[in-house]
């Protein structure tokens, strides 16, 4: 098991869980300073997944979907199911997880897209 992953993944997960946009954006950066100088591509997934919950969880019209519920559900369930995999030293499981995390942060975005454009796809170049 990666230890140190599933540790930042637990962090990410509760900055989530607890509605923490800054939090989330200190993880962002944090991890992609981390996944640069290691040259991990997970721990760069997770930056572009923490700096896209940031930018939701700044947008007032995304937390008051009537989707947001059910989504945000989704992202956890899918964050949570990737820390499981890692305990489980699955890594095939945890990109399947880390990548439905993504499609649900991506979906959000497609049809709350009032005033922000492809979080996701943004947040990756922005971590990039």
């Amino acid at each position: 098991m990666d230890s140190k992953l599933s540790n930042r993944l637990e962090v990410l997960l509760n900055a989530f869980r607890e509605q923490r946009p800054q939090d989330l954006k200190r993880l962002g950066n944090e991890f992609i300073g981390q996944a640069a100088q290691n040259n991990d591509s997970p721990l760069a997934r997770l930056s572009v997944i923490a700096y896209s919950l940031y930018k939701m969880l700044s947008k007032d019209h995304f937390l008051r979907s009537p989707q947001w519920g059910t989504i945000s559900q989704k992202i956890e369930t899918a964050l949570l199911d990737a820390k499981t995999a890692l305990e489980k030293n699955n890594r095939a499981a945890f990109d399947e997880s880390l990548e439905l995390a993504i499609k649900s942060i991506s979906g959000l975005d497609r049809d709350l897209s009032n005033f922000a454009k492809n979080i996701y796809e943004n947040a990756k170049i922005k971590q990039a």
